[in-house]
Order: structure tokens, then C-alpha cells, then sequence
């Protein structure tokens, strides 16, 4: 979905002919940022992408629990924090999930250990 969006971020690293001769198709997908000419450090930035997309998902359900024992109105949290510094992407795009009570997997949960 992402893709066919344009929505995706990619992460690359290598030789510079290599990487030029994809970066048209690149571009149709999304954002391409070419971090290195080393073979790993496109690797290395999706790793530390990963491990702050996986904090913020624990961070932000953490804190709707601590809300919710609160006694706070969680959907009232919701926007506060959306419009403060404790918002984050996986905040504003996971949570209202939360507050719906939907259990419906809105990703894939069996790529956490491959990704962190």
C-alpha cells in the first residue's frame, strides 16, 4: 500500500552506479536516502529506524494505559499529545486503533524479531 502510494522510505548504501540506476524506480515508491557507499549502512539506519518505531509502539500503548488508570478521557490524551512534543508517526497512526478497541493486526507482527 505504501508503495503504490509513493509512502515508503528507503535506506541504501553501495556503490553509486548501482544505486543510480535504481533510484527512478525508487522515487515512484517513496523518499530514497542514500546514507554511505559502504555496503551496510543502509542496513544500520533501517535498524535504528526500527528500534525507535518499536520503542514508540510500546511508549505510546504504555501511556494509554497509564491514562486510562488515570481516569484521564483517553480520546482527549489522544489529541493532546498529537499536538505536543510526546506525538510521534507510530502515536497518531496506531492509538486511534487503541481507542477503538480494534484487534484487528494492522501489521505484520512476525517481522518485530527480523526488524528489531
Amino acid at each position: 500500500i505504501g508503495a503504490a502510494a509513493g509512502r515508503l522510505t528507503f535506506m541504501a548504501s553501495g556503490d553509486e552506479a548501482a544505486l543510480a540506476s535504481c533510484r527512478d524506480v525508487l522515487g515512484h515508491m517513496g523518499k530514497a536516502y542514500i546514507v554511505g557507499s559502504s555496503p551496510g549502512k543502509g542496513s544500520s539506519m533501517k535498524m535504528i529506524n526500527q528500534c525507535l518505531a518499536g520503542i514508540h509502539l510500546v511508549a505510546a500503548a504504555e501511556a494509554m494505559a497509564l491514562a486510562a488508570k488515570a481516569g484521564l478521557d483517553t480520546r482527549q490524551v489522544f489529541d493532546v499529545i498529537r499536538s505536543a512534543l510526546g506525538t510521534s508517526a507510530v502515536f497518531e497512526d496506531r492509538v486511534p486503533h487503541m481507542l477503538d478497541d480494534d484487534p484487528t493486526p494492522h501489521a505484520a507482527v512476525d517481522i518485530w524479531p527480523k526488524d528489531l
